[in-house]
């Protein structure tokens, strides 16, 4: 059987420990951030593009209310103003009691997101704290 978003939004959350009546409130909002049409949100996930898949997941565990969230190249799909509505959401959750860890190739949004930043080669910390200079490591 192939699994629609809904169905991805209801698996995925309760693996991530969302209790089902929660999910079922937290589905339309979830949906709407997706900026998935309600006609494709019932489509097997086959169907979707990348970008879907990609806004999808990301809807998803931005609902969650995590002590601690990993974040990989996750603004790497999507259009623009969905990468700011992105934005925006990792912000309040920084805001908020979450720590959040990107991990990303672009400076710009480590700059404009993150108030410490870590470098590294070849799987050893180079540099930790100043952005400047883990960027300085990172285009060396």
């Amino acid at each position: 059987r192939n699994m629609t978003g809904r169905e991805n939004i209801m698996v995925t959350g309760t693996i991530y420990g969302m209790e089902q009546k929660e999910l079922e409130i937290k589905t339309p909002e979830i949906i709407a951030f997706s900026g998935i049409d309600l006609e494709f949100i019932d489509q097997p996930l086959r169907t979707y593009s990348s970008g879907m898949k990609s806004r999808l997941g990301f809807s998803i565990i931005s609902h969650l209310d995590p002590d601690i969230l990993l974040l990989d190249e996750v603004m790497s799909a999507g259009d623009y103003s969905f990468r700011k509505k992105s934005e925006r959401r990792i912000l309040e959750m920084v805001g908020g009691r979450a720590t959040v860890v990107i991990v990303s190739h672009d400076i710009g949004l480590l700059e404009r997101l993150c108030d410490r930043v870590v470098a590294m080669k070849y799987g050893r910390i180079v540099t930790h704290g100043d952005y400047e200079e883990a960027v300085e490591v990172y285009e060396s």
